[in-house]
């Protein structure tokens, strides 16, 4: 009764809100147990029908278990345009959140949650209901990005056994003492993949025809040891 609660106050709050939209923040699993029988109500088109679009709290510590849990809600309102957005947990030990690391990708790292981001929009690209991602929350999501290293033309951090630098003047992305073979991919910000090169003799990269913006590079070695940074034209 207490989910019909929530859909009687949607609607009556979409009655009076003179067209503003209406979201409902809802839990993974009331797809599944409304499809298994368990619940009369609290399917995602049943909130559709009140809301302009619902957002499903999929709070877990993998790419996989996030798309896995947001999936159901997704293909149930497919005659909604954009009408479901998966939420994903970016916060650990800040407000709001009790420190639990198998509901949050916090622990994985930027490098990781780029690589996710492109995962989900991959997987929903087929979808027509799928929205897109919002995070939990956005101090946690700082952090992340916080960790993640600058490189600035000046300074040259030590990667594995590798030195970085970048030369904001002609573009190049330098590596001066590599040794052996390396991957080197560039995303952008919003995690778009946007350069993947194998260098062995030149020992750099040129990003000259990168548009003005920040950049994630991921550097992997033969062995699969890689190393994250970041670097802004």
């Amino acid at each position: 009764m207490l989910l019909k609660r929530t859909l009687d106050m949607l609607s009556l709050a979409k009655q009076n809100l003179n067209g503003l939209p209406v979201n409902e923040a809802i839990h993974y699993m009331y797809q599944n147990n409304f499809d298994t029988g368990q619940l009369s109500y609290g399917s995602t088109l049943q909130f559709l029908n009140q809301c302009s679009y619902v957002t499903v709290m999929c709070y877990t510590d993998t790419k996989e278990k996030v798309w896995s849990r947001g999936l159901s809600p997704v293909e149930n309102a497919q005659s909604k345009n954009k009408s479901v957005s998966i939420c994903i947990k970016t916060s650990l030990n800040t407000y709001g959140d009790g420190g639990n690391a198998s509901t949050s990708l916090h622990p994985k790292g930027w490098t990781y949650l780029i690589e996710a981001l492109n995962y989900f929009y991959t997987q929903g690209a087929s979808k027509p209901a799928f929205r897109g991602i919002d995070f939990f929350e956005f101090e946690g999501l700082e952090i992340m990005w916080q960790s993640v290293k600058t490189v600035t033309k000046t300074e040259i951090p030590d990667i594995s056994d590798i030195k970085v630098a970048f030369d904001n003047v002609s573009g190049w992305l330098m590596f001066p003492n590599h040794e052996g073979n390396y991957r080197v991919e560039v995303f952008s910000a919003n995690g778009e993949s946007v350069m993947s090169e194998t260098f062995n003799n030149t020992g750099k990269i040129q990003t000259s025809h990168l548009a003005t913006g920040t950049y994630i590079v991921r550097i992997t070695d033969a062995s699969g040891l890689f190393k994250t940074l970041k670097f802004a034209k």
